[in-house]
């Protein structure tokens, strides 16, 4: 499936969803490419779940919720994990400050390799 098909039926399924705003291409390309980077990690990190790898879409779909009730001050992700839903959400509002927090070495190590 090509990129601005998938990226069709994400916005549906957000709409769907009664979620505000669809992804602009900008974003779902920084989506994309976070996905990419972080199933990579996953592999030798142990960085998500089996469940959030196979279907990152609920995470996604998390992140999009969010926005919708969050206020402009900045955002604190704590315990970030692999990114969600803190990363997600500078893929969608670049302009919004996100302030990653995680202790684990090989998490953070993954998050500054994608922010």
């Amino acid at each position: 499936m090509s990129k601005p098909l998938v990226l069709d039926a994400t916005n549906h399924a957000l709409a769907q969803a009664n979620l505000p705003d669809p992804l602009s291409n900008e974003a779902f390309e920084r989506i994309l490419h976070y996905f990419a980077r972080r199933k990579e990690w996953a592999i030798s990190h142990n960085l998500a779940g089996p469940k959030s790898l196979q279907d990152p879409m609920i995470d996604l779909m998390d992140a999009c919720a969010l926005r919708g009730v969050l206020t402009p001050n900045p955002l604190f992700d704590v315990g970030s994990g692999s990114g969600t839903p803190g990363l997600l959400l500078a893929c969608i509002q670049p302009e919004r400050t996100i302030i990653l927090v995680e202790p684990l070495a090989k998490r953070t190590a993954f998050l500054k390799s994608v922010s």
